[in-house]
């Protein structure tokens, strides 16, 4: 799969495995040190689930972001 984010390579490794399987959870917590890209790769994974660009993102009814 295709990821514009750089790194965490183990969190998208789990997040592909959930994508591939169509099969999510109500809610995903991504926690680290500040500036290390969690909110990007959080906008990327929520546009791969609702299948939207991430420039539309932010209107979408279905995503909440919570900083």
């Amino acid at each position: 799969m295709d990821w514009q984010t750089t790194g965490h390579s183990g969190a998208k490794r789990i997040l592909e495995k959930h994508l591939e399987r169509g099969s999510f959870s109500h809610a995903y917590l991504i926690v680290g040190q500040l500036g290390i890209g969690k909110a990007t790769l959080a906008r990327e994974f929520a546009s791969k689930v609702l299948g939207v660009d991430q420039t539309k993102l932010l209107s979408h009814p279905d995503f909440r972001f919570m900083a």
